[in-house]
């Protein structure tokens, strides 16, 4: 796998486990310790060079290992901390 490869993976997969876990850009860059406009740069595949550091930070927010999050399956989500949701898209989902 060559490093655009890598890129084009992180990118789908971070935007993927978000989307599936109901949250906004700003909670899962939060989560992953990084700032939202690097956040939104890795998600829109704007970002050439995404470091194996920020791979396991973004991997960590999600509950994965690095390696997980640029396997070529889809990993399977696992449930996070409630706090990290935004109470009111949870709310619509129940109505």
């Amino acid at each position: 796998m060559n490093s655009r490869e890598l890129n084009d993976l992180a990118s789908s997969q971070t935007r993927l486990l978000r989307i599936r876990h109901g949250l906004t850009q700003k909670q899962a860059a939060e989560l992953a310790g990084v700032s939202l406009r690097h956040y939104r740069k890795i998600e829109a595949g704007g970002r050439k060079d995404i470091r194996l550091a920020t791979v396991g930070k973004l991997a960590r927010a999600f509950g994965l290992e690095a390696w997980q999050l640029i396997h070529r399956e889809s990993p399977a989500p696992k449930q996070l901390h409630r706090e990290h949701r935004d109470p009111q898209r949870s709310r619509n989902r129940k109505e």
